[in-house]
């Protein structure tokens, strides 16, 4: 089995039968749903419209899966906890208000472009360049609404129709999606290549596909009492910089062409919904600044901070925190915690914010008693907020409870929270607690979930040294060996 596997990763490196091998095989074969095999497994919900009969939920959940694990393999995804808990609430918000079933993946980009695009299975991507250029939480809000809409009206198996009448195969569009966002040519098989072009004109810009995404964000909006304005506002934030900086830093225009007369449309249907709606939160100002801290350069973000001191600026509590995360993210712990304390605030959202690091510093530092004893009172208080329980694990582990670790690291996995940071901590926490087999079936999934197969495949072998004739483990290993095998045929 394990000569066999090897042979498959060098033979389809030798054939480079290209992405889309692997998108063809998952929609026969079938793929494990990462980690949760060991907990439970569930499958995206219908919702059978009509675009279904070209690609069904479950082929584009498949597909998804793979094109998770090629971006977490060939771009910076950020897995800061503090961030992505506040777009996947965000998000939640949205999908509660809104009465949407589809199930929605959502990913941060550490990339100062201004890019965002929808992928198959409701898997989305944001760059931090646009999260940051957003001037408020609703046309950051706007964004969200618009690539969800492109996957609820099932936009992307409409183009497949178009597509297929066009000798293009559904294969062919996922392989020139994950190219372009990838932005190389090299993650396509030759034959594909010659067909790219066309396609790519098509997949790029759909003016009724834009419009209806426009007019269903809008619409998403209203229903979440979220100013609907905040469509049509980012789209003024983006036409502002066309002239002058399309291209490389704004590529979301090339694909969501910001024109006047679009702007025009998106406030005249603002204008329809009537009502008190909410344009900004305290916390958005929060989380935007973390981000600026985290994708600038700790001494240029504190050199032009403290310029602006010297003129007499006076900072708000959001840039103060976004200051003490630039201190954090250096390694200075002690000033780090100072900056936090100094910050007067008393909303429960933003006082999380500033416990959770005061917590992570003071973990750096050592003192895990003070951490853990602030983790789990915010823990308690908030037991379904995603980075509380990654800060929780994590001092958990510093302080050689792993058994305590495990616990949470498992909840999140149930919860669906799979990502290569989750995986590398449960193998972890695994290996504390004297679980060899679970440790390296979870250190596969960790380089399964970025695409690196050679390095699953060695991790499966370990795993398969201990299992000392477990069925249920043995299976585990047989079954991520065959998504091996599936991705090997579509990456090489």
């Amino acid at each position: 089995m394990k000569k066999a596997l090897s042979a498959c990763i060098s033979s389809c490196r030798a054939t480079r039968a290209g992405v889309l091998g692997l998108l063809l095989a998952s929609l026969t074969v079938g793929t494990v749903n990462a980690y949760t095999d060991i907990i439970d497994d569930s499958d995206l919900p219908s919702v059978g419209e009509p675009a279904d009969r070209v690609m069904t939920q479950t082929e584009e959940a498949r597909i998804k899966r793979f094109l998770k694990a090629q971006l977490y393999g060939h771009l910076p995804v950020s897995e800061d906890p503090e961030s992505n808990a506040y777009l996947r609430a965000l998000a939640n918000h949205i999908l509660s208000r809104t009465g949407i079933t589809q199930e929605f993946d959502l990913l941060i980009v550490r990339n100062r472009q201004v890019n965002a695009f929808a992928m198959p299975g409701g898997l989305l991507a944001f760059y931090t360049g646009l999260i940051t250029k957003a001037r408020n939480e609703s046309e950051l809000a706007g964004v969200v609404a618009h690539e969800m809409a492109h996957v609820t009206q099932r936009h992307l198996a409409r183009m497949q129709d178009y597509m297929t009448n066009s000798n293009f195969s559904l294969l062919t569009m996922a392989g020139i999606i994950l190219a372009g966002v990838a932005q190389t040519s090299a993650l396509l098989p030759a034959a594909v290549l010659s067909q790219a072009a066309e396609a790519q004109r098509f997949l790029n810009y759909s003016r009724a596909n834009e419009q209806e995404a426009d007019r269903f964000a809008s619409q998403f909006l209203a229903k979440s009492g979220i100013d609907p304005n905040g469509v049509a506002n980012f789209f003024e934030v983006l036409l502002k910089h066309s002239d002058y900086r399309y291209g490389k830093d704004f590529e979301y225009l090339s694909t969501h062409p910001a024109t006047p007369s679009r702007i025009t449309e998106g406030r005249d249907r603002a204008r329809q919904y009537q009502g008190t709606y909410l344009r900004d939160r305290e916390e958005f100002r929060f989380i935007r600044q973390r981000m600026i801290s985290l994708q600038t350069p700790t001494h240029e973000r504190l050199d032009l901070f403290q310029n602006r001191l010297d003129s007499g600026h006076k900072p708000e509590a959001a840039e103060q925190y976004g200051i003490a995360v630039a201190w954090q993210k250096h390694g200075d712990h002690a000033k780090t915690l100072e900056l936090l304390h100094n910050i007067k605030i008393d909303a429960p959202e933003l006082r999380l914010l500033l416990d959770m690091a005061i917590a992570e510093s003071h973990r750096n530092l050592g003192q895990l008693d003070q951490a853990i004893e602030m983790l789990e009172f915010l823990h308690q208080g908030n037991p379904t907020h995603t980075a509380v329980e990654f800060y929780l694990a994590q001092a958990y582990l510093s302080a050689g409870q792993a058994k305590q670790a495990l616990k949470l690291i498992r909840k999140r996995l149930r919860r669906g929270i799979e990502s290569p940071q989750t995986y590398r901590m449960l193998a972890e926490a695994a290996n504390a607690t004297n679980q060899p087999v679970i440790s390296h079936i979870a250190l596969a999934d960790h380089y399964l979930s970025k695409g690196q197969l050679r390095q699953a495949a060695l991790q499966l072998e370990i795993a398969e040294k201990h299992t000392k004739a477990n069925s249920a483990n043995q299976a585990r290993i047989d079954h991520r060996r065959i998504e091996i095998r599936i991705m090997a045929q579509g990456m090489y």
